[in-house]
């Protein structure tokens, strides 16, 4: 019978033990030992949660050995800093057959990045996004590929960004992530991939010409996923206006066939950048026409800031722009300017006289002259008259120069090409600029321009196909 009774007891310890009724057993009459929480497992509902505005509480679970120990008996919560972002806490105090306190953290952060948006220029692109509740600041991070390794470059307070110094044309990738802290801590997870890019550059015609029923359309190439090229016989392009889509970035020209021949043709090129659901248009050229858009020879030089030379530069050289000289055709420069008078608007500036300066009428022209006399020389027509002025002149090579005046000197060169040729004179931001057009698609021979000096004489070659075809002598 004791046998029994004591066999008993022990089962029915064993039933307390493993219903947590007692966290230790002592002989009979003991107190039993409390259990330290600090040798329980505790865990939380989450490591890090997303913030609402409000009081976030994490399920606690808490272990001793194999039993699960109750809220409220064996154990309380208390919860603190769990509104904001950042890190809140969860302290656990032991209650009952448990003593001592644990404390468990986690982080509450801000959301994912959603309603994005972007804007651009041929070198910003501007991103806007939602506002994301929680997010005191925004960091962008930036890359060249999908999948590339990003890098951070920006971090703005508000959800609007700016990223500059981009090159146009080309496609970016960003990611943007809301941070809780204003030092760009407890970041919230990288929203989706921002596919976006910059707009490409204007494109510059280079020349539109036609033979037969062919249009040719030639342009320099800027980078972009492909062209658009559109062309009419309607100069205001509002007309009639056809397009023609170029998938090839490398594109530099197209030919469309089966034009009007009589007719003169206008054209636009401008530049794409293409995402598969999505296209960046950059702007259109300006309208070029098939007539006399193809330059065949140009030359710069520049001048000084003197307002009434200036002023005499911009008279002669609007007089001549837009002249056209036909094949065989002899072009006179005093002809086409005409006599320089004070009626006329030409104004007083020095000019050479003997080895000294005095102020005359029209002062400056020369340059005008000895511009275009090197784009004469760079076309390859003939020379037919040239003179050297009486002193050395700073604004084209020395040898290069072409000196006019009324009555006695003239510059003349003779249209020995085959085709037409429009002369486009400018005057712009210390720049004077003389090209010679052709309507047709053609580029003069190569030309190679050599002056030799021997004391104040020097000689000026020029070589075309490695031979001397012109050659001029000038003594200063």
């Amino acid at each position: 019978m004791k046998k029994l009774f004591s066999l008993t007891l022990s089962l029915l310890m064993l039933i307390a033990c493993s219903l947590g009724t007692v966290s230790a057993f002592a002989a009979e009459g003991e107190e039993p030992t409390p259990v330290d929480l600090r040798d329980c497992t505790v865990t939380l509902q989450y490591a890090s949660t997303t913030y609402t505005g409000k009081a976030l509480r994490p399920t606690v679970k808490v272990q001793y050995n194999d039993i699960a120990l109750v809220q409220g008996q064996d154990y309380k919560v208390q919860y603190s800093a769990n509104t904001a972002c950042g890190t809140a806490q969860v302290k656990l105090t032991g209650t009952g057959d448990y003593t001592g306190a644990v404390s468990r953290s986690f982080k509450i952060l801000p959301g994912r990045v959603t309603g994005m948006s972007t804007s651009r220029t041929t070198t910003t692109i501007t991103m806007n996004w939602k506002h994301v509740p929680g997010a005191a600041v925004y960091r962008v991070y930036q890359s060249t590929s999908a999948n590339g390794n990003y890098s951070k470059v920006a971090t703005v307070s508000g959800n609007k960004a700016k990223i500059s110094k981009l090159s146009a044309g080309k496609k970016y990738y960003f990611k943007i992530a809301a941070c809780g802290k204003k030092d760009g801590s407890y970041a919230g997870p990288l929203s989706a991939v921002l596919n976006t890019g910059t707009r490409p550059s204007t494109v510059s015609i280079k020349s539109v010409t036609k033979s037969g029923t062919n249009l040719k359309i030639r342009w320099n190439k800027v980078t972009c996923s492909g062209y658009e090229v559109r062309y009419s016989t309607d100069k205001k392009m509002k007309k009639g206006v056809k397009t023609v889509k170029i998938t090839k970035s490398s594109a530099t020209s197209t030919t469309i066939k089966k034009i009007k021949k009589g007719s003169t043709y206008y054209a636009q090129v401008r530049a794409y950048l293409s995402f598969p659901n999505k296209v960046y248009n950059g702007s259109y050229s300006k309208v070029t026409s098939s007539s006399y858009s193809n330059l065949y020879a140009s030359y710069s030089s520049k001048y000084v800031n003197n307002k009434d030379r200036t002023t005499n530069l911009r008279i002669a050289s609007k007089a001549i722009d837009g002249t056209v000289i036909q094949p065989g055709q002899t072009f006179s420069f005093n002809k086409v300017v005409g006599k320089r008078t004070k009626s006329r608007g030409y104004k007083e500036a020095y000019v050479f006289s003997g080895s000294g300066t005095v102020m005359g009428v029209g002062g400056g022209i020369c340059q005008v002259a000895s511009t275009m006399f090197n784009t004469a020389l760079l076309a390859n027509v003939s020379i037919v008259e040239r003179h050297q002025h009486s002193q050395r002149v700073t604004y084209v090579p020395l040898g290069r120069d072409a000196a006019i005046m009324w009555g006695s000197q003239d510059f003349r060169w003779k249209n020995n090409t085959g085709m037409p040729i429009k002369i486009k004179m400018s005057v712009k931001d210390g720049t004077i600029s003389c090209k010679f057009y052709t309507s047709k698609e053609a580029k003069p021979k190569k030309v190679s321009l050599k002056v030799s000096q021997r004391g104040k004489n020097f000689t000026l070659r020029r070589y075309v196909g490695g031979k001397v075809n012109y050659t001029a002598k000038s003594k200063y």
